[in-house]
């Protein structure tokens, strides 16, 4: 259809070669924002996976189009002068998507659910490859940030529950134990914590936090936040 009501344009000189270019971008920016906006935000994690799937899907499809419509042309300067049109669209519309992943994933708490995220951007990324838009490299900074802010959160989270229960728990002297009793029976990977824990509840609390905050990064763990969790850690 598309192909059509370029050609009757054509026919009628109603607009110049470039006019046109610029016409049809105008118009499928239109439909693809209206697209993007009736998707429903209530679910980030829902709104991410369509908004990728429809970007993965109609990006590629519009920059296609053009491509089939406008190939053909042989209008000298107009049609080799563009200034990449299509291009400067499409990277127009690369980041906005961008933006909205960034704002969508400050609510989204889930290490899971945000590895699930990104393995989805990244298939977009690679999909929109074919058409020279693989945006994959600037996915990294994205979710690098939030997965540090869900890890620290969950940080801080055990340390304030820590606190409030060192305020409240009453501390009983323990019988005096020789050290070879000290030494805890831990599961053969060594990974489990000591049951000795479980005389000292706050404690145990603690480390059930710090641990549910290690399962969070376990889904998704940039290489790249090394130094700046196991500081956060550390502190």
């Amino acid at each position: 259809e598309c192909l059509r009501v370029i050609g009757y344009l054509r026919r009628m000189s109603v607009f110049s070669e470039r006019e046109m270019r610029q016409n049809f971008l105008q118009c499928r920016e239109a439909w693809f924002a209206s697209v993007v906006e009736e998707l429903d935000r209530d679910q980030s994690y829902d709104f991410l996976k369509r908004l990728t799937d429809c970007h993965r899907m109609h990006l590629f499809d519009v920059v296609m189009q053009y491509r089939a419509i406008f190939a053909d042309d042989t209008s000298s300067a107009d049609a080799t002068s563009d200034g990449g049109l299509v291009y400067s669209w499409a990277m127009h519309r690369v980041s906005a998507y961008l933006l909205e992943v960034e704002s969508a994933l400050d609510r989204i708490a889930d290490g899971s659910a945000l590895a699930s995220v990104l393995d989805h951007c990244m298939y977009c990324g690679m999909s929109l490859g074919r058409v020279g838009l693989d945006f994959r490299g600037l996915l990294p900074s994205i979710f690098q940030k939030r997965i540090h802010a869900i890890v620290a959160s969950a940080l801080s989270r055990a340390l304030e529950v820590l606190e409030r229960s060192l305020h409240h728990h009453r501390w009983l002297a323990l019988p005096a134990v020789s050290a070879d009793t000290l030494v805890y029976n831990a599961s053969d990977d060594g990974a489990s914590p000591p049951y000795s824990l479980m005389d000292h509840p706050p404690v145990a609390v603690f480390t059930n936090g710090v641990l549910a905050a290690l399962n969070e990064l376990r889904h998704c763990a940039p290489a790249a936040l090394q130094q700046t969790l196991a500081a956060a850690l550390h502190d």
